[in-house]
């Protein structure tokens, strides 16, 4: 045992220890709460129907097919002229 240090400090410190170790684990545990149930969600919106999502999805579709048909005729292009 180092000098200076009694049986009595080295227990206060672990039961100091012991007391952080329990109020870090109680906040992790409301953190964790608080991230995984919020007071208030932004994804169900009233406005926000599934109709609205299939137009957006399609309109993906629609943006992605543009750009694979406009770089095939560009490449057509670029090598014929």
């Amino acid at each position: 045992m180092p000098r200076g240090m009694s049986i009595s400090n080295i227990i206060e410190e672990h039961n100091n220890l012991l007391a952080e170790y329990d109020s870090l684990k109680k906040e992790n545990k409301d953190l964790k709460e608080k991230l995984y149930k919020p007071d208030k969600t932004f994804f169900n919106m009233p406005y926000e129907t599934d109709r609205d999502v299939r137009t957006w999805n399609n309109g993906f579709v629609a943006a992605a097919s543009v750009m694979f048909i406009g770089d095939i005729i560009g490449m057509i292009i670029s090598t014929y002229l």
